[in-house]
């Protein structure tokens, strides 16, 4: 999906995301009404009757599974190969059925990981299909049976469990075992739908959790309200960037430059004038360690285009060292792979990353100048109705104290904080 497209989730719980969810829940309670009646033909009559049903094997249920047709599923009446026209395609995950290239039997499987996630009266009802009390979530097995008609048909389908299949391959869906200190058979795995995606499907706009501690999402209106500050390479960035979008190609920017370059300015600027929304991620916070790192970075990535948004990995200086090769490795492949705008920015001189060309363009950003610093002194403080003796004070200011934008707007924040203190606070301090 390309950064001029609309975005596919909202921060509205909208009519589309409602009607997605009432015609999943339709296909699952049709599936799982063709699955019980299947179950209650296949089973003992008196298994009803077992108050310890699904807590023991009896006699009789043994003798059961012996006349059982080996391999073959007793769940469904059809293959689902046969009525393909019956599976929702929610709007909300059309653009991630076509960037993975899901097919009617992957959405499927992701709807019925779903399910629990939308109503936990499912849990129960795959906890009788699967004659467990235990097993709330759907298995592979179970999945299997629900929409394979006869076993050549589950010996097939059971590639789309395979590493690099779509679901398992991107993480769209987590297969889960079952507890056990040795490898859980895969039949035996549960499968649980990924926090993005169920988002998506329910048009959630917040940020993913397991994100928090390391990134910000700014919103089109939270970046609309902030105080456009002009900077050095903020006029020659736009035309730039807005020919890589109207032509759908991917773009990577580095920016270099010193702290006060207020490069974190200069990408909130680009992602205002896209209209788009802004996630910023802070490198020197993400976890260092492998394979988190590549479970950080493949969310990062995945949230910002799910939020069709501009993309800034600030504090690149945070990955120097040759202990962190694989995550710069790491972080190139994703770059290499990204669509949209993706935007590095740290202090140090630029040097190719390591791993796939990713193409990164290199832009200077130099400090404020002392007249833009003063200027900047002077639309903070007015901003606040703060008066100023003379203009030789704001000169003074912008002279003495090479700030940032950011840090002399922060400045003037604090004092005006600190301002409005009432006394009984300030005699605390004294």
């Amino acid at each position: 999906m390309l950064l001029s497209e609309p975005g596919m989730v909202t921060a509205d719980f909208g009519s589309t995301n409602v009607q997605d969810v009432r015609s999943v829940l339709a296909w699952l309670d049709f599936l799982l009404c063709e699955a019980l009646a299947c179950a209650h033909s296949a089973r003992e009559p008196e298994a009803g009757t077992d108050p310890f049903r699904g807590l023991h094997i009896s006699p009789a249920e043994v003798a059961r599974l012996v006349r059982q047709p080996p391999g073959e599923p007793l769940l469904a009446s059809r293959d689902l190969a046969a009525r393909t026209d019956e599976v929702p395609r929610p709007q909300a995950l059309r653009p991630l059925v076509q960037a993975f290239g899901l097919d009617d039997f992957d959405l499927a499987l992701l709807l019925i990981a779903a399910a629990p996630e939308l109503d936990l009266r499912y849990e129960r009802l795959f906890a009788y299909l699967q004659d467990d009390v235990n097993k709330k979530r759907p298995t592979v097995d179970l999945a299997l049976n629900l929409l394979c008609g006869s076993l050549a048909a589950k010996l097939h389908r059971r590639a789309h469990f395979a590493t690099d299949a779509p679901l398992i391959q991107h993480r769209l869906v987590h297969l889960v075992g079952d507890g056990t200190p040795t490898p859980s058979p895969l039949l035996v795995q549960a499968m649980r739908l990924d926090e993005q995606v169920l988002d998506a499907l329910l048009g959630q706009g917040s940020l993913d959790r397991r994100l928090a501690a390391f990134c910000r999402l700014l919103r089109l209106p939270e970046l609309l309200k902030e105080e456009r500050l002009q900077s050095t390479v903020e006029t020659a960035l736009p035309a730039q960037v807005r020919r890589y979008v109207q032509t759908g190609e991917p773009l990577c920017l580095y920016l270099q430059g010193p702290a006060g370059a207020d490069k974190d300015m200069v990408v909130q600027g680009l992602a205002r004038e896209m209209g788009v929304a802004l996630l910023q991620v802070d490198l020197s916070r993400m976890p260092a360690t492998i394979p988190d790192i590549e479970t950080a970075l493949m969310l990062v990535f995945r949230e910002a285009w799910l939020k069709a948004g501009v993309l800034h990995l600030h504090h690149f200086d945070a990955l120097q060292g040759s202990e962190l090769v694989r995550a710069r490795e790491g972080l190139s492949r994703h770059l290499a792979r990204a669509t949209g705008v993706s935007i590095l920015s740290g202090t140090l001189t630029w040097e190719p990353l390591e791993g796939p060309n990713c193409n990164l363009i290199p832009v200077n950003c130099a400090a404020p100048k002392a007249a833009e610093r003063t200027a900047c002194w002077a639309r903070a403080l007015g901003a606040r109705d703060i008066a100023v003796v003379d203009k030789a004070t704001l000169a003074a200011l912008g002279e003495c104290f090479q700030l940032s934008h950011q840090q002399i707007e922060g400045a003037v924040s604090h004092a005006v904080f600190l301002s409005r203190r009432c006394p009984r606070d300030r005699d605390l301090d004294a």
